[in-house]
């Protein structure tokens, strides 16, 4: 199966994974805009598929980043984790975790 995408959906998609690098240093409310920008680059239920591993590859560059010893990285660590605590929240609190795929 191809999918055909165009060079403004490319765009969306390079933005939306800039812009969840930008959200792993704790600014609040640039997270949402990623979200959006990949729902409208690629429509229905493979935008969260092709947003999750962004999200993860963020989190492992976030965790190299805390081994290799930048004393700056380990600011952004704890919000990280809270970001994800409270996603998950939100997820579970929502119509869309408890309708049927």
């Amino acid at each position: 199966m191809t999918v055909d995408i165009s060079t403004l959906q490319y765009f969306y998609i390079g933005l939306a994974a800039f812009l969840v690098g930008f959200t792993k240093t704790s600014v609040g409310g640039v997270g949402i805009l990623a979200v959006l920008l990949m729902a409208m680059a690629i429509p229905g239920k493979a935008s969260p598929g092709v947003l999750l591993p962004m999200l993860i590859a963020a989190d492992i560059i976030c965790r190299y980043l805390l081994q290799a010893g930048l004393p700056v990285a380990y600011t952004y660590w704890p919000a990280t984790i809270n970001n994800h605590r409270y996603s998950a929240g939100v997820l579970r609190s929502s119509d869309c975790y408890r309708s049927e795929l």
